[in-house]
């Protein structure tokens, strides 16, 4: 028992250690894959969505992202009969940050679209849709390859190809966990008084 709290007092001291340089290495790479538990808003039932994002920070405050989300199939439990058999997302847009040091919060908004097939349509393509996405969230840098991050997001979608009509998916998607950070370097140009 001593063993394991020594361990766990170890890494945090270590991650506070490393934590106190600061991250400012702009513009940087940011970019993590986590599973995603979503919650339907229409349908009573919520689904697993394997999410990863890439993300291009500019500044301390503005940055572009974009996610993807792939549907897990027969990870959802619902009562209803019309469930997506595919379900994929791509989102894209920009994204304000605010937050001092190595403590982040960002909101943003992304369109995107979405292929989608359910289980009852006799041709079973996939179809193709207009979506966009609304995130919040917060991230924590703690070393300056790594930061842990937590985000909620809404995405409004629908399943296209039912034969009774198009029924909206629209759903919040929980994601957090590890994320990778690579800080890109500016070479600095002079620039002439005269100019």
């Amino acid at each position: 028992m001593g063993k394991k709290i020594s361990l766990i007092l170890a890494i945090v001291c270590t991650t506070l250690v490393f934590g106190q340089s600061k991250v400012s290495y702009y513009p940087m790479l940011n970019f993590s894959g986590t599973i995603s538990p979503g919650k339907f808003v229409n349908l009573k039932g919520s689904a697993i969505h394997l999410n990863g994002f890439l993300e291009y920070t500019l500044d301390r405050k503005y940055s572009v992202r974009g996610d993807i989300y792939k549907f897990i199939q027969g990870a959802v439990s619902s009562s209803n009969l019309v469930l997506p058999y595919q379900l994929n997302q791509l989102y894209v847009g920009a994204f304000r940050s605010f937050g001092k040091n190595h403590w982040r919060q960002y909101i943003g908004f992304q369109p995107g679209i979405t292929l989608s097939r359910d289980m009852l349509s006799s041709n079973n393509i996939p179809q193709i849709s207009p979506s966009f996405g609304l995130k919040v969230g917060s991230s924590f840098s703690f070393y300056k390859y790594f930061n842990f991050y937590i985000d909620v997001s809404f995405n409004k979608t629908q399943l296209r190809g039912v034969l009774s009509s198009t029924n909206n998916l629209n759903e919040f998607l929980f994601s957090g966990g590890l994320g990778f950070q690579l800080p890109r370097k500016i070479k600095k140009v002079l620039i002439p008084h005269w100019l």
